[in-house]
Parts: C-alpha cells; sequence; structure tokens
C-alpha cells in the first residue's frame, strides 16, 4: 500500500481501514507497514491509529533503495511526510 500510494494514494486509499486494523497488530513489521500506508493517505496526523504510531518505538525492517534496513515504526510514520 506504502509503495503504490506513494504514486498513486487514489488507489490505495479504499484500503485505509485495513491499515489501521494492522496499526494495532503485535508485530512491529506489520505496524511499521501500517505506519507507512498510512502516511500516505489524506490527513494521517487527524487519524488516532497514525498517532499512536508516531509514537511506537518497536524496531522493524524495511527495504528501501536496494538497502534492508531497521528503522522504528514511529521513523516510518514520519518517513512519507507524516509529520
Amino acid at each position: 500500500m506504502y509503495r503504490i500510494g506513494t504514486i498513486r494514494p487514489e488507489l490505495v486509499r479504499e484500503f485505509a481501514p485495513l491499515a489501521i486494523r494492522y496499526s494495532a497488530d503485535a508485530d512491529a513489521q506489520v505496524r511499521g507497514y501500517a505506519a507507512l500506508a498510512l502516511s500516505v493517505l489524506d490527513a494521517p496526523q487527524m487519524n488516532d491509529a497514525f498517532l499512536r504510531l508516531r509514537a511506537d518505538h518497536a524496531a522493524f525492517l524495511f527495504y528501501e533503495d536496494g538497502t534492508l534496513r531497521e528503522i522504528t515504526v514511529s521513523e516510518a510514520a514520519r518517513l512519507a511526510g507524516g509529520g
């Protein structure tokens, strides 16, 4: 959702409820990608789930620009311009 949403957010907007549900998952990897997905949707800072993710400092693996690196869920929430 995140990678598509950075280019064509209208294609993933309908899946926002799914990302919100995944934002509460026990797995930091799932929460991290939910944070990324929510960050490319309309007004993510207004969403309680997104705000909660911005305070989540659990680490997960993220692949970007040919590199697998460890970032926090909070960093992911800010990565795509979420604040």
